[in-house]
């Protein structure tokens, strides 16, 4: 069939999350849970659950290839390195709103929060861009190629 370029590139990019999407829950069918500070995964799935979560993934990914095959739609690589500058990059701007200066859109700041949190924002500001740095190569800030 032959369809657009726009149009492959608005089905690519919707089919991609949705695969995405399906690579995480057949993660957790498969009891894999993420322990971070600020979040936990629980693993609350029944073995029925489980099993009927990947049989339906897999359906799913039979259509999705089906789907890839009839339309011409490509299959993205994401390699890691990419990723995780990248993300670094909007890390690295979303963290900078953790700055007083910031924190006063929310209202007054008091001074004591002030004090604390400055340098963290700054740390946590530097070690996420030292991870972007590290993987992006040698004088290269996160989010650069």
């Amino acid at each position: 069939m032959h369809i657009a370029k726009s149009h492959k590139t608005a089905l690519n990019s919707r089919l991609l999350v949705l695969d995405e999407a399906l690579s995480e829950f057949e993660r957790w069918a498969r009891g894999q849970t993420a322990d971070a500070v600020f979040y936990e995964e629980r693993d609350n799935l029944t073995p029925k659950q489980r099993q009927a979560l990947l049989s339906e993934i897999a359906q799913l990914r039979v259509l999705l290839r089906e789907m890839q095959e009839t339309l011409g739609l490509k299959r993205e690589q994401q390699n890691a390195r990419q990723a995780i500058v990248s993300r670094c990059a909007h890390l690295w701007e979303l963290l900078i709103e953790l700055e007083p200066r910031y924190l006063r859109h929310y209202g007054p700041v008091p001074p004591e929060l002030v004090e604390y949190m400055a340098p963290r924002a700054a740390e946590l500001q530097r070690r996420v861009e030292a991870i972007g740095r590290q993987i992006g190569g040698p004088g290269k800030r996160a989010g650069e190629q």
